[in-house]
């Protein structure tokens, strides 16, 4: 799991550097956007109880900094998965895992949990109503405003 996980994530978040932390964080851009649209196209409604599930766990998570990760990292998983596509689901675990270290940072800044979570409900909506364009958008939203946070946190210790 993630706590097994977490002393690499740290040493590679370590060596990876800023730059290589935003090309990744720009290809996530990319990937989450592609994996939410898919999702929109294929999401059974079963599917999409299960999203609507891990977003209820972040609301639930209160100040519980890891519960909400967990539920967050979840949501997106659960994503890739309803998208139906082994690969990109792969690229996207990795890729998640190396900034599982910044994502902690990030989770600290004021306003990210009901940002996080506004953002998760429209992507959630979109793929409820099986809207591909819908999906993307929303989360390339998600994305574009989770890479301001993450801006922010690294800027802050800069």
């Amino acid at each position: 799991g993630t706590s097994e996980f977490l002393p690499r994530a740290i040493n590679w978040g370590l060596m990876l550097g800023q730059r290589r932390t935003q090309d990744l964080v720009e290809v996530r851009t990319y990937m989450e956007g592609v994996s939410a649209r898919l999702a929109a196209e294929r999401a059974s409604d079963e599917d999409v109880a299960r999203l609507e599930e891990h977003l209820r766990h972040m609301r639930d998570a209160g100040g519980d900094v890891t519960a909400f990760i967990d539920a967050d990292i979840a949501f997106h998983l659960e994503t890739a998965r309803i998208a139906r596509n082994t690969v990109l689901s792969d690229i996207l675990h990795s890729i998640r895992a190396l900034l599982q270290v910044w994502m902690e940072r990030v989770s600290d800044i004021e306003g990210t949990v009901s940002g996080t979570l506004c953002e998760h409900d429209a992507v959630l909506q979109a793929i409820r109503a099986r809207d591909p364009e819908a999906a993307d958008r929303a989360m390339a939203e998600h994305m574009r405003m989770a890479s301001a946070r993450l801006r922010a946190s690294v800027d802050g210790e800069a």
